[in-house]
């Protein structure tokens, strides 16, 4: 009989999709429930082609008064919040797993978040569930193992789940119009959200007629599409975190988060970061777009997608390889 193992990811869609590959290994010994935030992640798991049960709650809440199954473990994964150890504290289990430890407000005070990529830290816990962690490249699960990735598809997601990490819409606009003077075929992603409707719109004119808008899709129909294209350019999302984690070429476009713990993450992974988040030691959302976005070039962009630009540094990765980073 297969054990049973509890996955709780209950931040944000992109912190849930960086726990793809955990839920993965997983299941090669376990059937698994995954526990997300009611933000969409619970359609992300549930659309892709992987068996997971999935449970979605609203609120903190929500999940304190729902009733959890027993499972032989429970996992928090990282980034590991109070509602990630308040679902593991409460899973009727012998062995919970955490970088935080069991819930409680000293802990959370006290406890230090681990220093590596949030995928790195979900696949150490993975080893202690007795998984051994494998390279990272999620793609052929999504597209397909049959599917190979379309070699002139670029996909483009120039929104995020805040306006505060959207790029200007003429520097788009610049990507767009370069690439379809290539002749690519582009695809620009955005959200239901009225707000990213109108600004993916607005930048896919640029392109005319051979730029293809999806907006609103299931997100499974998505990921499965962008796994599929040879090349992603994007804001800091979950998109691009399954572009990534796809192995599909990934420009990540940076605006303020911790790029050291949650650049994409995968074979051919690049990051275009503002200077100043080098500097940051504090990552809090911003109330709007930060001023150094406004600095971005397409030109740039495009030469770090051909592999012309200097890379400035990179990350290392210990299941994929190294990201490389573009200052500007």
């Amino acid at each position: 009989m297969r054990r049973t193992a509890a996955v709780f990811a209950l931040q944000g869609l992109g912190n849930s999709a960086l726990a793809l590959p955990l839920v993965c290994s997983l299941l090669e010994r376990y059937d698994v429930t995954v526990h997300v935030k009611r933000n969409g992640s619970e359609r992300l798991y549930a659309e892709l082609p992987i068996d997971v049960r999935v449970r979605s709650y609203a609120s903190r809440a929500e999940l304190f008064r729902a009733p959890l199954d027993a499972a032989d473990c429970a996992i928090a994964a990282t980034p590991t919040g109070r509602s990630e150890s308040l679902g593991v504290a409460r899973t009727p289990t012998h062995r919970r797993l955490s970088f935080r430890g069991h819930w409680s407000l000293l802990n959370l005070a006290l406890a230090r978040p681990p220093a590596a990529h949030d995928v790195e830290n979900n696949a150490a816990l993975g080893e202690r569930a007795g998984v051994a962690p494998t390279a990272v490249d999620v793609g052929p699960l999504i597209r397909g193992a049959s599917h190979a990735p379309d070699a002139d598809v670029v996909a483009l997601h120039p929104t995020a789940s805040t306006r505060a990490k959207y790029y200007p819409e003429e520097f788009w606009m610049e990507i767009v119009r370069a690439l379809a003077d290539r002749g690519m075929r582009i695809s620009i992603y955005a959200g239901p959200a009225a707000a990213e409707r109108d600004f993916a719109v607005g930048v896919a004119r640029a392109g005319g007629s051979g730029v293809r808008t999806v907006l609103g899709a299931p997100l499974g129909e998505v990921a499965r599409e962008i796994a599929s294209a040879s090349a992603f350019i994007g804001s800091d999302s979950a998109l691009m975190h399954l572009a990534a984690l796809s192995g599909v070429r990934t420009v990540g476009l940076w605006s303020f988060a911790d790029v050291r713990r949650v650049h994409p993450y995968g074979r051919d992974a690049a990051v275009y970061l503002p200077r100043e988040v080098l500097r940051s030691r504090h990552f809090d959302y911003p109330d709007r777009a930060p001023g150094w976005l406004a600095r971005a070039r397409a030109d740039d962009v495009l030469e770090i997608l051909d592999g012309r630009r200097r890379v400035d540094f990179t990350l290392p990765a210990r299941l994929a390889a190294s990201t490389r980073v573009h200052l500007y």
